[in-house]
């Protein structure tokens, strides 16, 4: 096994499956390319984004659903939940 699919397996066990943003029960891991954009596939995240400054390491990871990941954009973990509740219909 590769060390990138250990690293998926470690977090999506820590993280008892669930999008580290919204906790939508997620697949594990998306076969093909185009089925990665389906959003309730299991996608790493880094918690800081490389383009700010967050390292390319384990302690920087997340999974996140990929509708998550794709609304976060460049945002740090901090920034997109107080997006996220400030857009809840709550």
């Amino acid at each position: 096994m590769d060390q990138q699919r250990r690293l998926h397996d470690i977090l999506f066990d820590e993280q008892q499956g669930r999008c580290f943003y919204c906790a939508r029960k997620m697949r594990p891991y998306a076969r093909k390319k185009k089925e990665q954009q389906i959003r309730d596939f299991a996608t790493k995240d880094h918690f800081i984004p490389r383009s700010r400054g967050g390292l390319h390491l384990f302690g920087n990871k997340v999974l996140a659903c990929a509708e998550c990941n794709g609304k976060k954009g460049n945002m740090s973990a901090f920034e997109f939940v107080v997006h996220m509740i400030g857009t809840s219909p709550l």
